[in-house]
C-alpha cells in the first residue's frame, strides 16, 4: 500500500543539521495495524507528518498504490480523500461544536446526510452522543481525543495515522478505540499506523518499529 524508500530529514538551523530520520526504508501494507515505537525525539512524529503528506520537504522517495508521493499535485485533496489524521493534541476548533469539528473534512456535500449518519453512529459507539451540539470548551482531555479519533475516521480513509491516539485516554476508552480498531480492518481493510509507548495498543499491532537515532531496528 505504502512504500518509503530511503526517507532522510535534516533539519538546519543557524549552526547546525540534525539528521532526525536517516535513510529509513519500510512498506506499510493493506488491513495491517503497525506501530511505531521509540523514544521521544527519535522522529516518530516527522515520520508520520511525511507519509501524510504534511511535510514534503525530505529526501527519499515514497509512493501509494504504486503512485509516487512526488507526482501528486493536489496534496489536500488527495489526504482528505485516503488518510485520516490524529494528532497528539486534539486540534479542535474551539468555535465549532462537536458534531461541527468531525464533518468538518466532508467536503462532497451530497455525502453529508449519509456522513451525519455514520458521525451519530460513531459518536454512540464512543459514549459521546450526548456531546454533538457541545462547544469542545466543555469536554474532557480524553473526552476532545475520542472526538479527534471519529473526526479521523468520518471519510473512511484507506490509512489513519495516530500520533500517540491514546495519551489522553484511560484504559478503558482504550480498549474501546483498540475494538473499532479492530472492527475497521476486519470489515473495510483500514490501515493504521500508530506513533505510541502505549502497552496496551502496543500488544494489538500486527508488527511493531523501533525508531532509534533515525533508523529503523
Amino acid at each position: 500500500m505504502i512504500k518509503l524508500d530511503g526517507i532522510t530529514k535534516i533539519y538546519k538551523t543557524q549552526h547546525t543539521l540534525n539528521k532526525v530520520l536517516n535513510s529509513v526504508s519500510f512498506e506499510i501494507e493493506d488491513g495491517e495495524l503497525l506501530v511505531l515505537s521509540g523514544a521521544s525525539g527519535s522522529g516518530k512524529s516527522t515520520l508520520l507528518n511525511i507519509i501524510g503528506l504534511l511535510d514534503r520537504n525530505f529526501n527519499g522517495k515514497i509512493s501509494y498504490n504504486d503512485e509516487l508521493y512526488s507526482n501528486i499535485r493536489n496534496a489536500s485533496n488527495f489526504r482528505n480523500q485516503n488518510i485520516g489524521f490524529i494528532f497528539q493534541s486534539h486540534c479542535l476548533i474551539p468555535e465549532f461544536s462537536v458534531k461541527e469539528n468531525i464533518l468538518l473534512p466532508v467536503i462532497d456535500k451530497s455525502k453529508y446526510k449519509e456522513k451525519t449518519y455514520y458521525c451519530n453512529k460513531l459518536l454512540k459507539y464512543f459514549n459521546l452522543m450526548q456531546y454533538e451540539n457541545s462547544l469542545p470548551s466543555i469536554l474532557s482531555l480524553g473526552e476532545c481525543q475520542r472526538i479527534a479519533i471519529i473526526r479521523s475516521l468520518i471519510n473512511n480513509p484507506q490509512i489513519v495515522l495516530a500520533d500517540e491516539p491514546s495519551g489522553n485516554l484511560d484504559k478503558n476508552n482504550t480498549e474501546i478505540l483498540l475494538e473499532k480498531i479492530d472492527h475497521l480492518r476486519k470489515d473495510f481493510n483500514t490501515t493504521f499506523l500508530i506513533a505510541t509507548h502505549d502497552e496496551n495498543v502496543l500488544k494489538h499491532a500486527t508488527r511493531t518499529l523501533y525508531l532509534e537515532n533515525g533508523n529503523i531496528k
